[in-house]
């Protein structure tokens, strides 16, 4: 459970042995099957936001890959003090989701879907992902 201004999850996770391209389809692919509403995609990852429930606020969800490292972070959104874990099980849904992903995909399936999203994904220049974070 999380406590803090803003409350989030993050954490690392190394590619698997799929190039960027393919973890990126992967990615993409784990969203989509858990329904969440992805509204930017780039070379440097995914933003998402989770499905809202019932009592339940939407999360951002985003992935940032850069150096061989996914950074996958869940924060709330609104004005929640504490998320009673949510953040932590996005984190953990998507992490699982992406594995069934990998197991179910071949590396060419997963090179074609990110070949189809190519065309639509943000130039690098205007990447936001791929920027520094604020300070």
């Amino acid at each position: 459970m999380a406590i803090a201004f803003t409350p989030n999850y993050t954490q690392d996770l190394g590619l698997d042995g799929l190039t960027h391209d393919q973890f990126l389809a992967a990615c993409i692919t784990a969203a989509n099957s858990l329904d969440w509403d992805i509204r930017y995609i780039s070379d440097s990852g995914i933003i998402a936001f989770t499905g809202k429930k019932m009592f339940r606020r939407k999360q951002k969800f985003s992935v940032r890959i850069e150096n061989g490292i996914a950074t996958i972070r869940s924060e709330s959104t609104g004005n929640e003090m504490v998320d009673w874990g949510r953040n932590r099980k996005n984190v953990e849904q998507f992490i699982a989701r992406t594995a069934e992903v990998k197991n179910s995909m071949s590396p060419s399936q997963m090179d074609r879907t990110y070949e189809e999203l190519k065309p639509g994904l943000v130039p690098r220049e205007n990447d936001v992902l791929s920027q520094p974070p604020p300070t």
